[in-house]
């Protein structure tokens, strides 16, 4: 058996001294090359994320929600999706970047400030939420890994009440009347967010989820937010830590 190895960069969560005392934070990203990832180049990712899931759900002890980002389906994602809705029994919600301003429509200005070239980010970042018990969730995740779409909360306390408060504290800035109507909301971050947003933040922001654990296409990688530690999980996959000349973790894959 051939080992090569893969890069998992570390991301440094900020602590604001004038920040109120917050838990900590960690968040690692796995750059990738593209979505869909080719089949085979989805090893790491299937061992990173499921190891990730492992510890963070305690095997199996805490409840997680899965969704599917449909702004980034592709003709992969799209295809799988149909072949199981029926299983799955997708309902459908909307995203939100809770860094940015509100959804709404777009206005004439909208269009007139781009630049040569230069595309309007989506009016709307809809996600649909995968229906059924863990082992349909673990199923959905299993299938739709490695298209671009998939996107995994761990909510301690469970999905109801994660979504009563992500309803709660993303839907009250939306203006839109068509945008309000949603039956929930889940908050999206990216890359950018993870690097900068101090802990107490990323609290407000996630909602009172304990992991996070998203596919980034507009970042090209994988992104694990997580107040349990990622250390571990990454040493349990026989990890190294390398700080020069840039912090980052070298994982072996066998091949």
């Amino acid at each position: 058996m051939s080992v090569s190895s893969l890069s998992i960069d570390l991301i440094p969560i900020r602590q604001n001294g004038l920040e109120e005392k917050a838990e900590p934070w960690e968040a690692v990203f796995l750059p990738v090359a593209q979505f869909p990832v080719p089949e085979e180049k989805m090893l790491p990712v299937r061992r990173l994320w499921g190891a990730c899931r492992t510890a963070f759900l305690n095997s199996g002890e805490l409840p997680s929600e899965v969704f599917l980002q449909t702004t980034h389906l592709g003709k992969l994602g799209s295809t799988r999706l149909v072949e199981h809705a029926r299983e799955w029994m997708p309902d459908l919600g909307l995203g939100v970047w809770p860094e940015r301003e509100p959804p709404r429509l777009p206005t004439r200005a909208d269009f007139q400030d781009l630049g040569p070239g230069e595309k309007r980010p989506p009016v709307l970042y809809q996600v649909m939420q995968i229906g059924g018990g863990a082992p349909t969730k673990q199923t959905a995740l299993a299938a739709m890994l490695g298209t671009g779409s998939a996107l995994e909360i761990v909510t301690p306390d469970g999905g109801e009440d994660f979504l009563k408060r992500s309803r709660a504290f993303l839907l009250s800035p939306i203006k839109e009347p068509g945008f309000r109507g949603y039956p929930f909301y889940v908050p999206i971050i990216g890359l950018k967010v993870a690097e900068s947003a101090p802990p107490k933040r990323l609290d407000t922001w996630l909602c009172g989820a304990s992991a996070y654990i998203r596919e980034c296409v507009e970042d090209n990688g994988i992104l694990i937010v997580s107040k349990a530690p990622i250390t571990p999980v990454l040493e349990k996959l026989g990890g190294e830590f390398l700080r020069d000349p840039e912090p980052l973790w070298r994982i072996p894959i066998p091949s």
